[in-house]
């Protein structure tokens, strides 16, 4: 990793249990930034990189775009989207930019750049 985010900070992309789990890749980092951009409004991070137990924890599936593992980094980030219309308007300016792998949640929109998982691909949760 040696892409320096503009807008997302480590403390945001870290494993949200704690562990200090970090290792992002640059594609996603850099994506992030241009979607930021594309907005003009913050992104809230809710779930960025996950170690294993993490993952188990909050139920994601075993090969998650999420995991940070030696010699794979996160490749995937939850954005938080409460209403609708955030997660139409944040779906919408992701395919713009070339996101291939969107999941929509009850309150967040999952975006993530593993070349290795079906893609394109969306899907709801």
């Amino acid at each position: 990793m040696s892409y320096e985010s503009k807008y997302f900070s480590r403390a945001e992309m870290a494993c949200k249990c704690g562990c200090g789990t970090y290792n992002v890749s640059d594609v996603l980092l850099e994506r992030l930034d241009v979607l930021r951009d594309a907005m003009q409004r913050p992104l809230i991070v809710e779930s960025g990189c996950r170690c294993i137990e993490h993952n188990r924890a909050e139920r994601g599936k075993e090969n998650s775009a999420h995991i940070t593992m030696i010699g794979r980094p996160c490749r995937a980030v939850d954005i938080l989207a409460a209403t609708g219309r955030e997660k139409f308007y944040t779906l919408m300016e992701a395919l713009k930019l070339g996101f291939e792998r969107i999941g929509i949640g009850r309150t967040f929109v999952h975006l993530d750049v593993a070349d290795e998982l079906p893609r394109p691909n969306v899907w709801t949760y």
